[in-house]
């Protein structure tokens, strides 16, 4: 049996700095919700603020907006753990103010 926890990795409660993954999560939140699905984040769902490997090695998905130099690791290790990584276009990233910062 899999894991109805999808994790949902951004920048949403880092600093407030990025807006898009905010209003990402005020759409994609309720959509799984509807549809079964458990969106768990870093920030909102672990006191340390760091997901275990054994939760992420669990999930049914990591959903991954990049931001900042965190995100290339994380990405090479949900990679490596073979979970299913969904990830923004190119262009919606190229049209994202200040995503990187």
């Amino acid at each position: 049996g899999g894991s109805d926890r999808v994790i949902f990795h951004s920048s949403v409660n880092i600093r407030g700095r990025c807006i898009v993954c905010s209003m990402f999560d005020n759409v994609f939140r309720p959509v799984a919700q509807r549809v079964g699905v458990n969106v768990v984040t870093a920030a909102t769902h672990y006191e340390s603020k760091h997901i275990p490997f054994a939760d992420l090695s669990e999930a049914r998905a990591v959903v991954l907006i990049p931001f900042g130099n965190v995100w290339q690791t994380f990405f090479k290790e949900i990679y490596c753990m073979a979970v299913p990584l969904f990830l923004p276009s190119d262009s919606f990233l190229t049209k994202q103010p200040m995503l990187w910062y």
